[in-house]
């Protein structure tokens, strides 16, 4: 009897495997259409002011970096950003409300949340982390759900029915909460070139794990008019993380014309995140406007 059912236990297995693959064939396009999250523009939204506000008061760094992310509103308020309405856009349409946190270039982003008591290893499904590399600091939002928020569960769900539509997905929810971490890094994004001209092609490089499957790339403008490319990656997509010497991790480059004649002064903001086979932080460059 009990040869029998260690023998029964691997087809069993195999079974359950093979039936949650079938499931996601039918879902995984569903899931992946709802992925796109208001989250993302909202948070290019609040980046472009605060670097448009760098760029024009430099001064306004040092006050940034002493505000309390737990309560920065009335701190982003004194350099002449109100976040308020990003705030309350948040809580209608994602359920989530930002913590925010001004960092210097230097700073390990995972550690100076954790001294303020922010997990930054775990998130909703449909708010990664956002990361900017902006200019003279950087900003790191955080989001937590609201509570008594409704659908995050059947949230849960789709993502972890997309992240097992393939053997990368699969392994992709092995990974520690450490190695989650270890996304919310500037270095991991670059875009060139730094300075916006007319008829422009912008380059994105994203390093990450070759198990991703899809790259969405975006630019925002002034006036919240926002682009943005969506690439399927193949393993023939991957080459040198050449942003990071010696790391273990790929990179992705693809590129991206910019369709706005003239830009309002002074910044774009272009990001990039992983869409599947799980979604992932948003990290953020700038290029100026002259």
């Amino acid at each position: 009897m009990r040869a029998r059912l260690l023998w029964t236990l691997p087809i069993l297995l195999a079974a359950l495997i093979l039936s949650a693959f079938q499931r996601v064939r039918v879902t995984t396009s569903e899931a992946t259409a709802e992925s796109e999250s208001p989250v993302t523009d909202l948070s290019l939204g609040l980046f472009l002011d605060v670097a448009s506000r760098l760029i024009q008061q430099p001064s306004a760094a040092a006050r940034l970096l002493q505000a309390n992310p737990m309560s920065s509103s009335e701190t982003l308020k004194s350099v002449g950003i109100d976040v308020e309405s990003f705030q309350q856009r948040l809580a209608e349409a994602a359920k989530v409300r930002p913590i925010i946190l001004f960092l210097p270039h230097d700073a390990d982003p995972v550690a100076e949340a954790r001294k303020h008591e922010l997990a930054i290893d775990s998130w909703p499904p449909s708010a990664p982390p956002a990361l900017l590399s902006g200019p003279e600091v950087d900003v790191l939002i955080a989001f937590q759900p609201l509570a008594g928020a409704q659908g995050e569960t059947g949230g849960r769900g789709a993502v972890a029915r997309t992240r097992i539509a393939s053997l990368s997905g699969l392994a992709s929810l092995l990974l520690t909460p450490e190695q989650r971490a270890q996304e919310l890094d500037t270095r991991l994004y670059r875009v060139s070139p730094r300075e916006w001209k007319k008829s422009i092609v912008f380059e994105h490089t994203r390093c990450g794990s070759p198990g991703a499957e899809t790259l969405v790339t975006k630019l925002m403008y002034q006036g919240g008019i926002s682009e943005f490319n969506t690439t399927a990656l193949t393993e023939k997509s991957w080459g040198p993380c050449n942003l990071i010497p010696g790391s273990a991790l790929k990179a992705v480059t693809v590129k991206q014309r910019a369709n706005v004649k003239q830009p309002k002064r002074p910044v774009i903001i272009a990001a990039s995140y992983f869409q599947d086979p799980r979604p992932g932080p948003l990290l953020a460059d700038w290029v100026g406007v002259k």
